[in-house]
């Protein structure tokens, strides 16, 4: 009797299982991930559209990137454009002092005719609110504005004043408010005589023509200009020019122009109204003014804005259609492949599924070759099941066939040991042994014959499970007393419904086997009550199994090595007895060398004069003390 796996005693007679509840059993194993096709297709639909999106999204940005750069260079180039105005306008201013300071009167000290000069050019320039002199120690000795001869004060904004002296080169001072309540600048040119500066020509001029200058540009109405001087007080505004003289620079304004000396930048700034602006400066190189010109953001954001909604619009509508054609194409693979599944479970049964057209030409070919092979297993098993029939119908013949002549074999040894002496009795012995094992294998092969054709005949009747165990290891043990039996039964009766002569052959099979690999170890015999259940547990400690053992252990004629005298029937003869019985049997091993353990269950009825409770009604066994 040899040990293998799980296999189910089969009527030959009977068609092999489908196919279908083959794959119901033994689902093939999956990856770790696997998801399904829809999630797939909506996967390779993100990751086709996402390179897209983030092409479209780079294109933007650089887009917009080209829009502000080209608001900044715009901007830069207005502001170069007034600074060289504003830079001609102050040259001019000087160059007419200069021609001033080489006159004649000058020359000779004439203060009187230089007086009369001084009135002619305030009188030429509307925008300057007067001329004075100052000698080298920069006193005011003569003013376009007041009388020759009067008593002049001191200059007004005498820091430029200084700086023209000690430096001999003409200066333009910073805004400041004049003796009328005017803001004016002051632009002074030395008038050098021996290498020395002997007087300082002043203008104070109103900045009117700066202002005029910021008018004249050909600008967007939203853009503002505007004009500080050295000290950053505002000269000029093109936006609201009448409230805002001499007033500072917006805050943002006078950070961007204090993070950097450079002659010119760009950055963004607020406006004096709040709103924001791409705001470029230019320094002027000799008076150290600043222009700066203003561009609202609003040309930037709206153009990013506006671009940013049609992505958004563009993205999220192809990212739409692209989904709703995934699940579209999904569902009709999916369709397809159901019924491939379908037609792949009816494979070797009697079903048929309704006739289906595939929406593509691979699935086509496939729903062919899959009928191709549900042809071919139906023949298959066709053939299989005339072999099966022919093979039951060889055992029992073969069975009956070598049954007959052993019959008389037994009755000529009973006379020959009558007859003979005791010179032959070793030969009787071995001969009579010889009969009685080829008698087992006989038993086993009609056995197995008998459960496949459904002929073995089961006459039950209520047994108390414990005591047929231990009469069973009483018996075995005067047969075999070389066994080490441990007996471990239930403190009460525990019943079942079954026939004793085969419920007997089954267990000796299962203590055969023990013994057999059990290593010349005790051999533990359990009976217990579990749940609605009573089992019979026979565990050695012997060789043990490997998975793939214990996955073919009840097949019949399989065996895990060679046994002598072995056909590898026992466990599938167990396996069948059980079955019949209602019940169930495993087998269970830690491992090669941990031995095996067999367990036998049935379902437990109530012992006889009991309640027709309990494991009668599917609950706990009735065990009886």
């Amino acid at each position: 009797m040899g040990r293998g796996g799980d296999c189910r005693l089969q009527d030959a007679t009977k068609p092999v299982q489908s196919s279908r509840s083959i794959a119901t059993r033994s689902p093939l194993p999956l990856p770790s991930f696997a998801p399904p096709l829809r999630q797939l297709l909506l996967g390779l639909t993100l990751l086709g559209l996402l390179p897209l999106a983030a092409l479209t999204a780079v294109s933007i940005y650089s887009a917009r990137e080209a829009q502000h750069r080209e608001v900044q260079r715009a901007t830069l180039d207005l502001a170069r454009g007034v600074a060289s105005a504003i830079e001609a306008e102050l040259a001019a201013s000087i160059w007419a002092l200069n021609a001033l300071a080489t006159s004649d009167a000058v020359t000779r000290d004439d203060f009187r005719t230089m007086h009369g000069e001084l009135v002619r050019f305030a009188q030429a320039r509307p925008d300057v609110v007067a001329i004075s002199v100052a000698d080298s120690q920069g006193h005011v000795i003569l003013r376009s504005s007041d009388p020759i001869g009067t008593t002049v004060s001191q200059a007004i904004e005498p820091a430029s004043l200084v700086k023209v002296l000690e430096t001999a080169s003409p200066h333009v001072g910073p805004m400041i408010k004049g003796p009328l309540g005017q803001f004016v600048y002051a632009v002074r040119v030395p008038v050098v005589k021996q290498g020395h500066v002997k007087y300082v020509l002043t203008a104070g001029i109103r900045p009117v023509r700066v202002r005029d200058i910021l008018q004249r540009q050909n600008r967007p109405a939203d853009w503002v200009i505007a004009v500080f001087d050295a000290e950053a007080r505002r000269v000029a505004r093109s936006r609201d020019n009448d409230a805002s003289p001499g007033g500072p620079p917006s805050p943002s304004l006078a950070a961007l122009l204090s993070s950097t000396r450079s002659a010119e930048g760009v950055g963004m700034t607020r406006a004096l109204e709040g709103d924001g602006v791409v705001t470029a400066f230019v320094r002027l190189p000799t008076s150290h003014w600043v222009v700066a010109v203003g561009s609202p953001a609003a040309l930037v954001d709206v153009m990013s804005g506006s671009t940013l909604i049609l992505y958004v619009l563009g993205v999220g509508g192809s990212l739409l259609v692209s989904i709703a054609l995934a699940l579209f194409l999904s569902r009709r693979i999916r369709a397809d492949i159901h019924h491939v599944i379908e037609q792949a479970n009816n494979i070797g049964t009697d079903t048929e599924g309704p006739a289906y057209t595939p929406h593509t030409p691979e699935l086509a070919v496939l729903v062919q070759h899959v009928g191709r092979a549900d042809k071919r297993v139906r023949e298959a098993l066709e053939q299989a099941v005339r072999a099966g029939a022919a093979k039951d119908q060889f055992l029992a013949v073969l069975g009956h066939e070598l049954r007959n002549p052993l019959a008389p074999i037994s009755n000529v040894l009973a006379i020959l040991d009558r007859k003979a002496g005791a010179s032959t009795a070793l030969e009787r012995d071995i001969l009579r042994r010889q009969v009685r094992h080829m008698t087992r294998l006989v038993d086993d092969l009609l056995d197995v014959s008998r459960l496949v054709e459904g002929k073995l005949t089961f006459r039950r009747e209520p047994l108390d499970l414990g005591q047929l165990v231990s009469e069973l290891a009483e018996t075995f043990g005067q047969q075999a007393p070389q066994a080490q039996l441990d007996i471990q039964l239930p403190p009460g009766r525990l019943m079942v419904h079954a026939d004793p002569t085969r419920l007997v052959q089954a267990i000796t099979n299962l203590l055969v086997n023990a013994i057999r690999h059990g290593a010349g170890r005790p051999v533990r015999v359990e009976v217990a009550g579990r749940g609605a259940m009573a089992e019979v547990l026979v565990t050695d400690q012997g060789e043990g199994m490997t998975p793939e053992t214990l996955a073919q252990v009840f097949e019949p004629f399989y065996q895990a090595q060679t046994n002598a005298g072995s056909l590898g029937l026992g466990l599938a003869i167990v396996k069948g007895i059980v079955e019949r019985h209602g019940g169930a049997v495993h087998a269970s091993s830690a491992g090669p060398g941990l031995g095996s353990t067999f367990v036998v269950a049935l379902p437990a009825i109530a012992a006889p004069g009991a309640e027709p409770d309990g494991a009668a009604h599917g609950g706990e066994p009735m065990v009886e003390s």
